[in-house]
């Protein structure tokens, strides 16, 4: 029990230096945590040293974030078409007769006033005087304008152009209307090529087609020289504008006419258009037959290819126009198939265009000079203004008088 109690005094001999050691310590530390100097001493207390005998686990690693799609490309942008040029009706016009085409599909309000109208045997025309200021701005400028009006030879006549007017003519059984309407009253004698005697059924009739059938009107006008005739032609130009070059047609006696298809066939022969044209025609021989008898293929040739000679009026160049194909009767069987060409000669030799031919070739020229030719033809009923190249469009019309009925 001694031992016990030596203990315990020697425990509070030793604690009490320690404790007021302690209590010493605590105001200096305090006074020296308040206390400002050039290196701050963090003092971490003993129980914050105490180690945690199980490790921290490491971070989570961040998830990883797949990179953003790169923004797929912005589609190109289709290339802007280049807008066909508008039709200019002062470049070219066709003739009907003696009478300016100014557009070949006018509106009829247009026009104003009385409608006129002519009825004779197969014949019937109504037309109203156009109204300037109702007319398109394009086709405004031409009423009083000065005009060029050129043959098929390229000579050329200049007249004025006045009295525009909206018009309708039909050709052949044109009061095949009127017949069936008498036809249903008892008046099965009336003949439809004839007008009736009743010429307010005649006017009524020829006033509500002008008015409605949009598909046989033309804006025409006429054209008068100084002397106050009609100039002859096929096509006119407005005179201000630069001259186009014109090629006449050349007349050739049967000798020279002969030796120019000649020529131009050599060039002709080893084409692949006359190499198609051929299988064709032959494919057309294995089917009628021999009971139809049809010609060769040489002999067809000869009979039908033609070439025409064309001079340039004022100039240099002569073209050669080349057509093989056989000419339709009314209305009989033929072969459609065909050949066209436009050949120039050079140095003595003819040399293909890089262009179309075409077929029934009545004019020639070069509105706009830029080597590209243009032309008028003709197919049965319908005339046309024949172009190529960029500015085709600007250039291109046609006009047909329409047939009523059966031609054959």
């Amino acid at each position: 029990m001694a031992r016990s109690r030596d203990l315990v005094v020697l425990s509070a001999i030793l604690l009490v230096p320690l404790a007021a050691a302690l209590a010493l310590q605590a105001p200096r530390e305090e006074a020296e945590a308040t206390t400002p100097s050039a290196t701050a001493v963090a003092v971490t207390p003993a129980s914050a040293l105490a180690i945690d005998p199980s490790p921290e686990p490491d971070p989570a690693p961040a998830p990883e974030v797949a990179p953003a799609p790169a923004p797929a490309p912005a589609p190109e942008a289709a290339p802007t078409p280049e807008a066909a040029p508008a039709r200019d009706p002062s470049a070219i016009m066709l003739l009907h007769g003696d009478a300016l085409i100014l557009h070949s599909s006018p509106e009829y309000t247009w026009s104003s006033g009385k409608v006129e109208v002519k009825a004779g045997s197969g014949e019937l025309i109504a037309w109203r005087a156009a109204d300037r200021e109702r007319l398109p701005a394009e086709l405004q400028p031409l009423i009083g304008a000065t005009v060029s009006v050129f043959a098929a030879d390229g000579s050329a006549c200049v007249a004025e152009v006045s009295a525009p007017r909206v018009s309708l003519e039909q050709e052949g059984d044109v009061y095949m209307d009127l017949y069936e309407e008498a036809a249903g009253d008892g008046g099965g004698d009336f003949n439809p090529y004839e007008p009736p005697r009743d010429r307010a059924r005649v006017r009524e009739h020829a006033e509500s087609q002008l008015a409605e059938n949009a598909g046989d009107r033309l804006l025409l006008a006429d054209q008068r020289d100084l002397g106050g005739a009609a100039c002859k032609g096929l096509w006119a130009r407005r005179s201000d504008l630069p001259a186009p070059a014109v090629f006449g047609l050349r007349t050739l006696d049967d000798e020279e006419d002969a030796a120019l298809v000649a020529r131009a066939l050599e060039l002709v022969r080893p084409t692949p258009e006359l190499a198609a044209m051929k299988s064709a025609y032959d494919a057309r021989v294995v089917e009628y037959g021999e009971d139809a008898e049809l010609p060769t293929w040489d002999a067809f040739v000869a009979a039908n290819a033609r070439a025409t000679r064309w001079d340039e009026v004022g100039g240099p160049r002569r073209v050669v126009s080349f057509e093989l194909y056989e000419r339709p009767e009314e209305c009989g069987d033929y072969f459609s198939e065909h050949v066209a060409l436009l050949f120039e000669e050079r140095g003595g030799a003819l040399v293909r265009l890089d262009q179309p031919g075409w077929l029934g070739l009545e004019a020639l020229m070069d509105l706009d000079r830029d080597g590209i030719l243009e032309g008028i033809r003709r197919e049965d009923l319908t005339t046309m203004v024949v172009a190529e190249g960029p500015n085709a469009a600007a250039f291109r019309d046609e006009f047909m008088i329409d047939y009523m009925g059966c031609r054959c």
